[in-house]
């Protein structure tokens, strides 16, 4: 959607805004993709194919399917995963071990494409689908609550 809460500022100061993650409430990467050392025990993607455990094949269904999950849920043709969420990262190098091939696989695969992207590049992409109608919001965003006395007020604002 597009957010345009400034009247006097009008379309200079909107924020193009949407679901992003997991659409379980959060930000985080897809089910099944989170690889960080403390928080998850998500399946590495094996492709060595002399192992037991290669797996390349399921971890490419799985992703396609989560990116069909997120499609679904949206508008146009372009969707973006966060993959991460607070504290996460600690071990850079197992993520990317995992984006670097999921990445090659899926678009070996071809049903969908993946890439390494910005925030910039989606929101470009997105403001490309010009046949798109993006619903407009012109008021404020409710408080919420995560928490006994944990308010996240003013946080898009």
């Amino acid at each position: 959607f597009v957010w345009r809460a400034s009247p006097s500022l009008g379309e200079g100061a909107q924020v193009f805004s949407g679901l992003t993650g997991s659409y379980g409430g959060n930000y985080g990467p897809p089910d099944g993709f989170d690889w960080d050392d403390h928080n998850s025990n998500d399946e590495t993607l094996q492709d060595d194919p002399e192992l037991t455990n290669y797996n390349v094949k399921t971890r490419v269904d799985q992703f396609v399917a989560q990116a069909l999950l997120q499609a679904n849920r949206t508008r146009g043709t372009n969707i973006m995963f966060t993959m991460g969420s607070d504290f996460q990262w600690e071990n850079s190098h197992e993520w990317y071990y995992n984006l670097d091939r999921i990445i090659k696989y899926v678009n070996l695969d071809g049903r969908i494409n993946a890439m390494y992207s910005t925030p910039e590049m989606y929101v470009d992409a997105k403001a490309r689908e010009a046949t798109i109608a993006w619903p407009l919001k012109t008021d404020d965003f409710f408080p919420y609550a995560d928490g006994p006395h944990k308010f996240w007020t003013g946080y898009f604002t």
